[in-house]
């Protein structure tokens, strides 16, 4: 057999390239238990792509926005109560209730939050602390 020169990566092992990964999927859900509860199953992800499936088990609109925050949910409010969504990478906008929507985002690593924008949802409490590793 031939010699490998000495930069010269060793030959491809059988079978075929790896897929890509698929995208991690999150189930984040609305209004419930109380109507202004966010939760998200998990709450941790590994670094990609990742599909978030909003069901709003509210009995009025919600909304879910991805919102980086490496302060936390303390360091997005704002003068007037909502949040600020600068660098936000998506949302499921203005699901009425009983509804479901979906997004698939690519998320670097890092603290985010899911939160309600809507007026005085997220000064009420909607939104959970979610991690990108």
């Amino acid at each position: 057999p031939r010699r490998r020169g000495p930069f010269e990566p060793p030959p491809p092992a059988g079978g075929p390239p790896p897929a890509p990964a698929a995208a991690a999927a999150v189930a984040v859900t609305l209004g419930s238990p109380q109507e202004f509860s966010l939760s998200s199953d998990p709450a941790e992800i590994p670094a990609g792509k990742a599909t978030f499936t909003v069901d709003n088990k509210g009995s009025i609109l919600h909304e879910m926005v991805i919102v980086p925050a490496p302060n936390g949910a303390e360091g997005l409010k704002q003068a007037n109560g909502e949040a600020s969504e600068d660098g936000a990478p998506g949302e499921v906008a203005d699901l009425a209730a009983g509804k479901t929507g979906s997004i698939t985002v690519t998320l670097p690593a890092g603290k985010y939050v899911l939160l309600c924008n809507l007026p005085g949802h997220f000064a009420g409490g909607m939104y959970a602390d979610f991690t990108v590793k």
